[in-house]
């Protein structure tokens, strides 16, 4: 018995999918199906790997759980803010130009102070949307758990945002990962790897100096056996036992997926 174990890359398994157009509406399917191809792959690679039986023993998902707590009716939050802005001359420049052209009449304390201002109501309305998108997420990842044991959601990722960019930096969740498959490691003979995170590299060295096998699944844009190049990590593909690779016409041809009609924000 050859004992297959998923780790999946949550945020590198979303933005793929996203970028294929591709919408998932049974993940437990759609992580066996990964398991198969796997498991094919493995099969064909190893002196006969046909005729040793394969179980996928679980699939962990490690996810974004949460993000940093910003209250912006607060006034000591504005007081911050309001320094962060008149400090930052990026930030400045291009919101007084705004204003400047906008309300030309006004005088320049008028400007400075409609220039925060704008700003302040942008970066609220950002934070609010993705403060909906994360609740939004953890309602999907709660009706997962509700549809199925096989699956472990790992909520360990964390959201930082980036208030002047508007922007979020993702911590934690790879970091979990890595440490996770060499915590679980008596636990299966193959990982399979869903990530293209160029950091999963030194976790996956040392787990085949351990003696196990990792696998990192590509998932492609195209028809099957498309060979054009792909934006998949040349270091992964060089690290790793076997790189699998599914195109978006083997999903589409599943019941579990489904194209998706219309883009996300």
């Amino acid at each position: 018995m050859i004992r297959f174990m998923i780790f999946i890359d949550g945020s590198n398994l979303h933005g793929t999918l996203r970028d294929l157009g591709i919408e998932i509406n049974d993940y437990q399917s759609f992580f066996k199906f990964i398991h198969a191809r796997a498991a094919a792959t493995w099969a064909n690679s190893v002196e006969g790997g046909a005729a040793v039986a394969k179980q996928l023993v679980r699939s962990y998902w490690y996810v974004v759980g949460d993000m940093d707590d910003w209250d912006f009716s607060s006034p000591d939050t504005r007081a911050h803010l309001s320094d962060r802005f008149m400090k930052s001359r990026d930030l400045k420049e291009r919101h007084f130009a705004m204003i400047e052209r906008a309300q030309p009449t006004l005088t320049p304390e008028q400007v400075q102070k409609a220039a925060f201002e704008s700003w302040y109501g942008d970066t609220t309305a950002w934070y609010q949307r993705k403060r909906e998108i994360l609740d939004g997420m953890r309602r999907f990842y709660y009706s997962v758990r509700r549809s199925t044991d096989q699956i472990d959601i790992v909520e360990c990722g964390h959201w930082k945002p980036n208030l002047s960019s508007h922007w979020v930096d993702e911590k934690g969740l790879d970091t979990m990962l890595a440490v996770e498959m060499l915590a679980l490691r008596d636990s299966y003979d193959v990982a399979i790897v869903i990530s293209g995170d160029a950091d999963m590299i030194p976790s996956i060295s040392h787990l085949k100096r351990m003696g196990k096998q990792v696998m990192s699944v590509e998932l492609a844009r195209g028809p099957t056996h498309d060979d054009r190049g792909r934006g998949f990590s040349t270091r992964m593909r060089l690290v790793s036992d076997f790189v699998p690779r599914i195109f978006e016409s083997d999903l589409l041809r599943e019941r579990f997926a489904t194209r998706r009609n219309i883009p996300e924000e």
